[in-house]
């Protein structure tokens, strides 16, 4: 049967778990503390993990909230779209895939990152958090929609814009990065108001 929510709390010797029932909003796996793959194909209104301090590998639908602040178990996230993203201070996180609908992106903190592939929603209103990311040295930003500090970026080789339409956003500086390799723009707005861009050498175009 269908059901519009789902508690598995308190299920310790649980190690994986798969949703694909779209009826379910609600995923609650407080205190599994085995759990280390958790999946769900679904757009969830809600996902609640207090105490599920094993997991290491998620791949989601969508969930508007994914906040896994400080949960050092996780390594991987295959992708999954959700309006708040934070995995700040996820120092064992090495893998990223693409994380889409972001309004608020939070990777603070997560040294092991190596690669960042992010769509955002287009808003003014989107903040970004990359302190500490030290390890990244590749990025895809599609439809960023607000001005960014990349500084915290220190070791990126590699930076992709996609679709950039923003009226906000009116100079991108990447005058810190001095290890950039590369600049790429595809999809760029004949009416955005981007004028500007800085690179590590100084050089503006």
């Amino acid at each position: 049967s269908k059901m519009g929510s789902i508690y598995l709390t308190g299920c310790t010797s649980l190690e994986s778990f798969s949703l694909n029932d779209n009826s379910a909003k609600l995923l609650n796996v407080t205190d599994c503390s085995s759990l280390k793959r958790l999946t769900w194909s679904t757009s969830l209104e809600s996902l609640i993990h207090d105490g599920a301090d094993a997991i290491e590998y998620v791949d989601g639908g969508y969930v508007s909230d994914f906040n896994f602040s400080g949960k050092t178990s996780l390594k991987q996230i295959n992708g999954l779209g959700a309006s708040n993203f934070n995995v700040s201070d996820c120092t064992n996180l090495e893998s990223m895939g693409h994380v889409y609908d972001v309004m608020a992106l939070n990777v603070s903190g997560c040294s092991s990152l190596k690669t960042l592939d992010i769509d955002f929603i287009n808003s003014s209103g989107e903040t970004y958090n990359f302190d500490g990311c030290t390890g990244v040295e590749t990025a895809y930003f599609n439809n960023m929609g607000a001005p960014c500090d990349f500084s915290p970026l220190e070791n990126l080789k590699i930076i992709h814009f996609t679709d950039m339409c923003s009226k906000a956003v009116t100079a991108i500086d990447l005058g810190t990065n001095h290890e950039l390799e590369e600049v790429k723009f595809d999809g760029y707005s004949s009416d955005v108001a981007l004028n500007h861009i800085v690179l590590s050498n100084s050089i503006r175009i």
